[in-house]
């Protein structure tokens, strides 16, 4: 999770070094920064031997609309009922940890109890 256009599906098709997912290109024509993710997507990719199921999320402050906040929230406590890791993505070029980074923490939080952060990582993105 994180904001839209911090490279939350770039990450995840670097893990696993394929094209996983569809990322949401500025540099290419017709691309802009804005998140390319638009649901909760699924997908099932091996890591070596291991089975590996993974959830690509939207931008988590892509809409001033609290309802579609909540839709996708759901959505994600829908698909993800157990986490083992939980990457919060986060663009190290930003200049600043925002109240939206904080309040989105805050509800996985809530969600998923006191275990969610034994397994939280904050992945800092765009270093290259």
């Amino acid at each position: 999770c994180g904001k839209a256009g911090v490279g939350k599906s770039t990450l995840i098709n670097s893990f696993f070094g394929c094209t996983a997912v569809e990322v949401n290109d500025p540099g290419l024509e017709g691309g802009h920064m804005s998140s390319g993710t638009t649901k909760v997507e699924s997908h099932r990719l091996q890591l070596g031997k291991i089975p590996v199921d993974l959830f690509d999320s939207p931008g988590m402050e892509c809409s001033e609309d609290p309802n579609v906040m909540k839709e996708y929230l759901q959505d994600i406590y829908e698909n993800c009922k157990d986490v083992d890791l939980f990457l919060y993505c986060f663009d190290m070029t930003s200049d600043r940890f925002t109240t939206a980074d904080t309040k989105t923490l805050e509800k996985f939080n809530k969600h998923f109890g006191e275990n969610f952060w034994k397994r939280c990582v904050l992945v800092l993105t765009k270093a290259n």
